[in-house]
């Protein structure tokens, strides 16, 4: 699915040089890593698509890190393909969101393996809705 819908954007009038990888952090800051069309592609038919991200970024105020955040250690960002959008602002640019995973899967609580993080804003909206 994720790889039609991308031929989909390059089948269209316009011009993929590159995709935008937003995430934003628990301070509101909208952050992106710019990656061009080609290493996407890459990306998408990996074992787990996404980018590495530091477990620090999500405490990170303007240059300082908020206390409790580990400075060691990355989160893996999975991206999202159904929020794969063409951006208005800029040509030739994609968007898509994704969810910030554990690079290793672990146990829960209730005994089941996951890798969830539980500070990913997106996870923690998606439990607000339900």
């Amino acid at each position: 699915m994720s790889i039609k819908k991308l031929i989909s954007y390059e089948n269209a009038l316009i011009q993929i040089d590159y995709v935008r990888i937003y995430w934003v952090d628990l301070v509101n800051v909208r952050r992106c890593r710019i990656v061009p069309i080609q290493y996407f592609k890459q990306l998408l038919v990996s074992n787990r698509p996404g980018v590495n991200v530091a477990k620090v970024c999500l405490g990170l105020i303007y240059l300082n890190s908020s206390p409790g955040f580990p400075t060691i250690g990355e989160y893996l960002y999975a991206l999202d393909m159904s929020t794969l959008r063409p951006l208005s602002f800029a040509d030739g640019h994609l968007c898509v969101l994704g969810w910030l995973e554990e690079k290793t899967p672990y146990q829960t609580t209730d005994g089941l393996t996951s890798v969830q993080v539980d500070l990913c804003p997106r996870t923690l909206l998606k439990r607000i809705i339900q």
